[in-house]
Parts: structure tokens; C-alpha cells; sequence
């Protein structure tokens, strides 16, 4: 009985997490600003952790659920990090401000 819970519960409440991300998705594609308190060297990392989650599912659980739903959180931390960039290169660059060129440089090494 709980492990049917739990195998409807899992994948409902994960993809519910879209949720979450929305709002930060809309505020970066609508700005007119430079985003402000936006790591991406911390995002970078929870990319990058949830890449080795992955893997970790693929290889060793060999749970292709849990794969598809932490490849949905991939999605969206990639998502989030290109529109954060995208969103302050296009203020700097509407600014034309310096600070275009550390945005290039961020953008390369995410591409």
C-alpha cells in the first residue's frame, strides 16, 4: 500500500516543482532590469549535481523515474541560468555598460 503512494506521489509532487520555477522563469524573460542576487556559480553547481544525480540513477538505481524527474530539474536550473544571463546582458547591453563583456564570457562557458 505505500509503495503505491509513493509511486504516485513521487512523480506528482516532482513535476509540481515546474511550479516553482515559474515565477523566476516569467521575471526573467519580462525585466527590463539587470537580475539582482542571482549566483550563478550556484546554480552552475546544482546543474552540474544534478547531472551526476542522473547518472547515479541510470547507472546504479537503474530507476527510470527518478531519472525523468531529475532530468526535468536539469531543464529548469538551465533554463533559469540562460534567462538570468540573457536577462543582464540584455541590460548591460541597453546600458551599454562594461559589464557586457564579464556577461560574453559567462554565456561562452555556458555554451
Amino acid at each position: 500500500m505505500l509503495t503505491l503512494v509513493f509511486t504516485y506521489l513521487y512523480p506528482l509532487l516532482s513535476i509540481s516543482t515546474v511550479a516553482g520555477y515559474l515565477p523566476q522563469i516569467k521575471e526573467f524573460i519580462m525585466t527590463k532590469e539587470a537580475p539582482k542576487g542571482f549566483a550563478v556559480t550556484g546554480w552552475l553547481i546544482w546543474l552540474g549535481e544534478n547531472f551526476v544525480t542522473i547518472g547515479y540513477g541510470a547507472v546504479v538505481l537503474q530507476d527510470l523515474m527518478f531519472c525523468l524527474m531529475t532530468s526535468l530539474d536539469v531543464l529548469l536550473i538551465a533554463a533559469t541560468i540562460t534567462l538570468a544571463v540573457r536577462a543582464k546582458r540584455r541590460y548591460e547591453r541597453a546600458n551599454n555598460t562594461d559589464e557586457a563583456v564579464k556577461i560574453d564570457f559567462v554565456r561562452a562557458a555556458l555554451c
